[in-house]
């Protein structure tokens, strides 16, 4: 839809280009075509008509006009959409963090578990190892990676 937009305001502003003159040079059979004429002694100048701008009509103002306000329209809402965009982006890198954070935490604990479950000995070191299994089951569960 904005393709089609463009398009349309570039071909309606297009009428309003001014011409100028062109030549067509040709030189040892090489044919140029330049806005000014062509030096040189065995060069052949020709001069291009180009036809005149056709004039601006109302009705064609009034679509460029319409056009615009459109495409002011379709701008505000890709601007709102991008700034959504960007809020969420920012909440779930905020979220991701903590997660990292808690994640990183819940290893440090499991780790100094297993650390204790190691050196108890006696009575104790079962209870102490079926808490380091539970916390490694809880870090599977809240952090699968």
């Amino acid at each position: 839809m904005l393709q089609c937009l463009a398009v349309l305001v570039l071909w309606a502003l297009s009428g309003i280009a001014t011409a100028q003159q062109l030549y067509k040079c040709t030189t040892g059979g090489k044919v140029t075509y330049a806005s000014a004429p062509c030096d040189g002694a065995s060069v052949s100048v020709t001069p291009l008509a180009v036809p005149a701008a056709p004039a601006p009509d109302a009705a064609g103002a009034q679509v460029l006009a319409r056009q615009k306000k459109l495409l002011a329209g379709f701008e505000k809402q890709r601007q709102a959409q991008d700034a959504r965009d960007a809020r969420a982006s920012a909440v779930a890198a905020r979220a991701g963090a903590v997660r990292r954070q808690r994640c990183a935490r819940l290893e440090l604990k499991k780790r100094w578990a297993d650390e204790t479950a190691d050196r108890a000995a006696g009575f104790g070191k079962e209870a102490l190892q079926d808490k380091a299994r539970r916390m490694g089951e809880v870090m599977a569960v809240e952090c699968p990676n």
